[in-house]
């Protein structure tokens, strides 16, 4: 039989997953478990994460703080926290250093659009809305008196935090990967209550049976196994997931109203004339959800 003529290739591009600087700095693992989701999954990386590889040298030794703690608790709580990796943050070095730019297998947004590594060029927008989610979450942190660290201070995990949860927003909700802690809890799900957003622990589908929750916690296990991490994984904290969605309200609700959110396509400085108030812009997070469960 002759060969066939014709060879078809389908690329399916695969679901995108958000993960955690924490736990690719703090493990001599981190660099490893990156690289080996490729396989199963499009890993992106948060610009905190590539601001602490930028200020290296400031990072060795140092512990972070816990992003659920609040500042005035960030000195004693640093030590409960662990501290940067200087095998991982060596090996990440070396791969940003030896990898061409046109090669890199993983995804990220960075301080500017030249700077950031998207899919296509149809993710170019995707810089805009994680750049105003970002601001807008910084904001509200800022008005619950969380403080955060300038970013050439060191690894913040506040900040880290508040990027993966802008980043898995701006993906539509994608899986953001992430350590628990000894209570359960992940800790930018502590800091997402402390922000006022609406938290839910699925327990794995043992609250909601019949969510897909259970389902999608199963699948992201045999896809870890897939990709040969279950020796891995044991060598690290307990994983846990966390899914971020902007459940905007419609503009003519009853609460879009009582927050004086102008309707769709109306212009912001009509509504005050009309009204004779100050409008000040929608917060996008105002009716954001979380969804986390261990793995």
């Amino acid at each position: 039989m002759r060969r066939a003529d014709v060879s078809v290739h389908v690329d399916q591009r695969r679901l995108p997953c958000v993960l955690e600087p924490s736990l690719l700095l703090t493990h001599a693992q981190g660099p490893t478990l990156a690289l080996r989701l490729v396989a199963v999954f499009e890993p992106w990386l948060t610009r905190s994460f590539w601001q602490a590889l930028d200020n290296s040298e400031l990072l060795m030794g140092r512990s972070p703080r816990p992003a659920g703690a609040p500042l005035a608790q960030a000195p004693r709580a640093a030590h409960s926290a662990g501290a940067i990796s200087a095998e991982a943050l060596s090996r990440w070095i070396q791969l940003r250093e030896r990898t061409d730019e046109s090669a890199w297998v993983l995804r990220w947004v960075g301080d500017r659009i030249a700077e950031s590594q998207l899919r296509d060029m149809e993710d170019l927008s995707l810089f805009d809305q994680f750049e105003l989610l970002q601001a807008a979450l910084e904001q509200r942190a800022e008005q619950h008196g969380l403080g955060m660290e300038a970013p050439w201070r060191g690894l913040d995990l506040h900040r880290a935090a508040l990027d993966a949860l802008s980043l898995s927003a701006v993906l539509e909700g994608a899986l953001i990967l992430c350590s628990a802690t000894q209570d359960g809890e992940p800790a930018m799900v502590a800091l997402a209550r402390q922000l006022g957003l609406e938290v839910t622990d699925t327990g794995a589908g043992a609250v909601f049976p019949e969510s897909l929750f259970s389902a999608e916690r199963q699948f992201l296990r045999e896809a870890l196994a897939r990709a040969g991490l279950a020796p891995l994984a044991q060598r690290l904290p307990a994983l846990a997931a966390v899914h971020v969605c902007l459940d905007m309200e419609p503009a003519n609700s009853g609460a879009a109203v009582a927050a004086n959110v102008p309707a769709a396509g109306t212009d912001v400085a009509d509504v005050s004339v009309l009204t004779g108030m100050d409008c000040d812009p929608p917060d996008p997070w105002q009716h954001a959800r979380l969804w986390w469960y261990e793995l």
